[in-house]
């Protein structure tokens, strides 16, 4: 199952810049899926009861949301929008609270969230127009990351890196191809 959801995390960003998605928050509940069918299958320690409190929590916002007399706005949408994220993270935690994970399972997991990302860094070089032509200051663009948000493009490249750079701190001795250029990866 983390195998899955890892791959699902670094292939995110990928599938909302190619119109890949179903919607926004297409990810985040497959992700939920996974980890409730997880639980059901391989069970979960009734210890992480921390993480149920947080799910309790979440409930006076479900409920004022809900409560709230705003026309312009359909509650089903906020709801998700808002929630997905929170719940997703809550039944991640309460899935992997106390599970033994052995390194090379731990390496698998790491390159399945980071084979995507090689794909959007080629998706960015493919599809970046000439630097020249449309940077005209310090802010950030929508040309310069692919058409899609700055924002999402820094934050997953800035996951790629920490995910090759936990590659190489972790384990360190294993083999590494070598490219023409001399460079190992």
């Amino acid at each position: 199952m983390l195998l899955v959801v890892a791959y699902l995390v670094g292939v995110e960003v990928f599938l909302r810049m190619t119109g890949g998605n179903f919607n926004n928050e297409y990810i985040k509940l497959s992700v939920l899926f996974f980890m409730i069918l997880g639980m059901a299958y391989s069970s979960f320690t009734i210890n992480s009861f921390l993480y149920w409190f947080f799910l309790v929590l979440l409930i006076p916002g479900i409920l004022l949301t809900a409560t709230a007399d705003i026309l312009s706005v359909d509650i089903k949408k906020v709801l998700v929008f808002n929630l997905s994220g929170p719940f997703c993270l809550a039944f991640c935690a309460i899935y992997t609270f106390n599970r033994k994970i052995t390194f090379q399972e731990l390496q698998k997991i790491i390159i399945a969230m980071g084979l995507p990302i090689i794909s959007i860094t080629t998706y960015l070089f493919l599809y970046n127009p000439s630097v020249q032509s449309v940077v005209t200051g310090t802010q950030s663009n929508f040309e310069t990351s692919g058409g899609f948000g700055p924002n999402q493009v820094s934050t997953i490249l800035g996951l790629g890196m920490f995910v090759f750079f936990t590659q190489l701190i972790l384990f360190p001795n294993q083999k590494r191809c070598k490219s023409s250029t001399g460079y190992y990866f």
